[in-house]
Parts: C-alpha cells; sequence; structure tokens
C-alpha cells in the first residue's frame, strides 16, 4: 500500500527573533510514514514542533533539508492538494465573507460538480449546526463559532486527507460533540492527522499517535501503546521520553 504522507529526514528551522539571533530549529531529521485510513494525533508540548510539521504536509512551508512526500509525490506538487482539507491553528477566516457563501466558495476550489457541492454545503452546515448563521458575516461570530465555520471549510469536499491544528480549541461542548461525531463517522477512505497538545481528549479516537519534543520524534506508533504507558499500566511514558531524548542529545 502507498503510504498517503512520508517524511524523510525532514529538518525546519525559523530565523531568529531577535536580529543576528541563531536560527530556531523546528524539527530535527523527522521521519514518519502515514497510511490510507489512518488516524494520526500529532501530539507534544508547545513549541514541539506540531504546527510546522503540518505546514510542511500542506506545502505551507518548505523543509530545510529531508523531502515530504504526499500521495507519491514530493509536497511541491500543487495537483496533490486538490484531496486534502486543512485547519491551521487560530485560523484567520475573511471577516466580510458570509458563512455559506465562505463555506461554498472553498468548496469551489476543489471543483465540486455544483450539484454536489450545493448538497454538500448544506449537509456541512447541518452537521455543525451554522444553518441559522448562513447569512451571517464572519466578523459577527463568536470565536467558537467561527472554529466551526473553519471545519466546516475544511471537510466540506469529502477530502481523502484531513489535517487539523488544535481543533478543539476554542469549541464548546456543542462544537466538541459535531467534531467528535463527524470523526466517528469518518470511513476508512479518509485519512485524519490531528494536531493537539491535550492528548487525552483524542485518546478514544487515534489509532496512532506521534509524539514531538523539540523538534524530534519521542514516539511513533499505536495509539493502544502510547496511552497504556501514559495511563500508568505499563512502563512510563515520560521514562521512555526522557531516556530518547537522552539518546538524541535533547
Amino acid at each position: 500500500m502507498q503510504p498517503i504522507i512520508e517524511c524523510k529526514n525532514v529538518t525546519k528551522s525559523y530565523p531568529g527573533y531577535l536580529w543576528g539571533s541563531k536560527k530556531v530549529t523546528a524539527l530535527i531529521d523527522v521521519n514518519w510514514t502515514v497510511f490510507p485510513g489512518q488516524r494520526w494525533l500529532v501530539t507534544g508540548p508547545n513549541r514541539a514542533g506540531k504546527s510546522t510539521l503540518l505546514r510542511l504536509l500542506v506545502s505551507l512551508i518548505r523543509p530545510d533539508a529531508g523531502q515530504v512526500h504526499r500521495s507519491g509525490q514530493l509536497t511541491s506538487c500543487a495537483k496533490t492538494l486538490q484531496g486534502v482539507g486543512y485547519l491551521p491553528e487560530d485560523a484567520h477566516l475573511p471577516g466580510h465573507w458570509r458563512v455559506e457563501a465562505l463555506i461554498s466558495w472553498v468548496a469551489s476550489l476543489h471543483k465540486l460538480p455544483a450539484q454536489r457541492l450545493r448538497l454538500s454545503v448544506a449537509k456541512i452546515l447541518h452537521h455543525f449546526q451554522l444553518k441559522d448563521y448562513a447569512s451571517a458575516k464572519i466578523s459577527q461570530l463568536s470565536r467558537g463559532l467561527r472554529q466551526r465555520v473553519g471545519l466546516a471549510c475544511s471537510l466540506v469536499h469529502h477530502p481523502k486527507l484531513v489535517v487539523l491544528d488544535s481543533p478543539c480549541d476554542s469549541l464548546d461542548e456543542l462544537g466538541l460533540s459535531q467534531l467528535f461525531e463527524w470523526l466517528r463517522r469518518t470511513v476508512d477512505s479518509q485519512t485524519v492527522i490531528i494536531a493537539q497538545a491535550n492528548a487525552l481528549a483524542m485518546q478514544h479516537w487515534a489509532s496512532h499517535v506521534l509524539e514531538l519534543r523539540a523538534g524530534r520524534i519521542v514516539y511513533s506508533g499505536e495509539a493502544e501503546d502510547y496511552f497504556r504507558y501514559r495511563n500508568g499500566r505499563g512502563t512510563p511514558l515520560e521514562d521512555i521520553c526522557h531516556a530518547i531524548s537522552r539518546e538524541a542529545g535533547i
């Protein structure tokens, strides 16, 4: 089976915050493979490199070294983005757009036929309970409602690869239940990658976990093993991470 995502020796850094300061390394020699139908949780503390990794996956940035392949092609190939849905952390939606118009426009970018587009928009508005806000401007919405609109834009075209950065942030109880209901209904043909610092929130959803610390992978494998260690029914995960970190010189 061909991987849908393959990272090979990926390193990424950013300029220092102060003039003349050293570069800030966000990812170091990351090797990671994702197969179709898997549900990956990318977790780790703040500034671990989670958002940087997701931006690389959707071609927003390029690695300093190494390669990222999406569906067998380098992520610089724009045509592979047609089957991708992405929600960035703290997504800034255009405030002057109206909810339904924005979701419809995003769907049109993925070249959905007119009839399917209308049906998909209607379904996603219903699922995230946005029908009452269809004609409202984005600027008039609460932060939680804007997050729901962002999720709707990411999912309306039924992407084969879904990449969500901290989707649980800003959502109220209703928004969270809607998100998890959608996640529960994802089929094997969809691959979902979610970055979330609070790993326990995704415990009953993820099939696999990737944990990053200081830009390095400290765990990559099945979620069942990860949470068994984390919940104290095996070798403590912190001990594993610290041992790996010592070996890596972190």
